[in-house]
């Protein structure tokens, strides 16, 4: 087993104890390094499905926290990294739009 397969099989036993907790940023990052670690391996319908899973979740949060791991840029970056990879262009170029625009609102940065 390779580093990037033994990061997705912990990654995938966090998701498990987050959806028990029901603590939606553990589950959005938790989907997150699943979906960056299917990225590096070329999966990249699999990471594209981790990748929007970690968006949806990270969006439910209504909680209040001083620090979490996830950023909603991370996400978005790397969303638009996998679309790039893919050769979709005019939808990574969305993806950063979208980004973009709720970065100049919350004041977070971009680095796509």
């Amino acid at each position: 087993m390779g580093l990037f397969q033994f990061v997705v099989q912990e990654a995938q036993k966090a998701l498990t104890v987050a959806k028990v907790q029901n603590d939606c940023m553990l589950i959005a990052d938790a989907y997150l390094f699943i979906g960056i670690n299917h990225f590096e391996m070329n999966q990249f319908s699999k990471a594209e499905v981790a990748l929007y899973g970690a968006k949806r979740y990270f969006a439910k949060n209504s909680r209040k926290r001083l620090r979490f791991l996830v950023r909603n840029e991370h996400i978005y970056n790397n969303i638009a990294r996998l679309k790039l990879a893919q050769n979709r262009l005019d939808s990574a170029v969305q993806v950063k739009a979208v980004h973009e625009k709720k970065a100049s609102k919350t004041g977070a940065f971009s680095f796509i």
